[in-house]
């Protein structure tokens, strides 16, 4: 039985990565500070710690989406998020058999979002600190011989304890009534946690390697996708307004990124569900 290992496994798309791999493999999943039967604490920002994880677990297969995702927390503190979204790349893969199989969590952010849709082998070029940091990494992990990276966008879904996601944060503006001005401007294309988790199986069992990018088709802008949800909800959102003027933040953003799924569909993958369809699975 093969043995994996997840990164970030109690974080918001490791939780659906973990559900998708109890089937049918020996599972060992990893997190920052929670330990218990079948996790393993430890700090991805230090070598040690990661040589450690790996030597202890030996996986046949890495799965590491742990990342800082916060593109303004990158952008404010560079050294802390280069420790985890780029150094920890290295420090995991040293250790890695070079049969077993790393699979890497990547971004859209790698993209500029000035000519999409994109393909895997188009040129990169990161607006922000965050897309970098992705870059880099990416650059790390096809170092391994025996490597999958995945970039995806924006992801939706079940949010784990203490950490309000995407659809969470809409929820939020929407039921407040606080006025505020929502982006719409930048396009946005949510993709389901549950359907990136399948993709990885997918490829998995496919045995395909290289760069793959994984993302809904269906997209829209900050406020577009307020609307959809708003609708959704019975609810009205006359509080909110569109603002047609990129809203400032301490990281830019790609005005848009997205990716396109032609090759994992190409492969036999079934595809990403629309956001209003993740919504109604849901029950929203």
């Amino acid at each position: 039985m093969q043995k994996v290992l997840i990164t970030g496994a109690s974080g918001f798309l490791g939780t659906a990565i973990s559900r998708a791999f109890r089937k049918d493999r020996e599972l060992v999943c990893h997190t920052h500070t929670r330990g218990g039967e079948g996790y393993r604490a430890a700090d991805l920002r230090d070598a040690d710690a990661c040589k450690q994880l790996v030597d202890e677990v030996q996986p046949d297969i890495l799965i590491h989406p742990a990342a800082y995702r916060d593109p303004d927390f990158c952008e404010r503190h560079p050294q802390e998020s280069t420790l985890l979204n780029v150094d920890s790349v290295r420090h995991l893969q040293a250790g890695l058999a070079g049969d077993a199989l790393l699979v890497y969590v990547s971004s859209d952010y790698v993209f500029s979002g000035q000519d999409p849709p994109y393909r895997e082998e188009d040129p990169r070029g990161a607006v922000n600190l965050y897309g970098r940091q992705k870059m880099a990494a990416e650059e790390l992990a096809a170092q391994h011989p025996n490597h999958l990276i995945l970039r995806m966008p924006v992801l939706i879904g079940e949010d784990p304890v203490h950490q309000p996601g995407f659809i969470s944060k809409m929820r939020e503006a929407i039921g407040d009534k606080t006025p505020r001005a929502i982006d719409d401007v930048l396009a946005r294309f949510p993709t389901w946690t549950r359907d990136i988790a399948e993709a990885i199986c997918f490829l998995i069992q496919q045995e395909q390697r290289g760069v793959f990018h994984c993302s809904s088709q269906h997209g829209g802008t900050t406020y577009a996708l307020h609307q959809v949800l708003a609708e959704m909800l019975g609810e009205n959102m006359e509080h909110l307004s569109p603002s047609h003027e990129v809203l400032v933040r301490p990281a830019a953003r790609p005005r848009d990124s997205q990716l396109s799924p032609e090759k994992i569909l190409e492969r036999g993958f079934t595809g990403f569900k629309t956001f209003p369809e993740v919504l109604r699975e849901l029950h929203i």
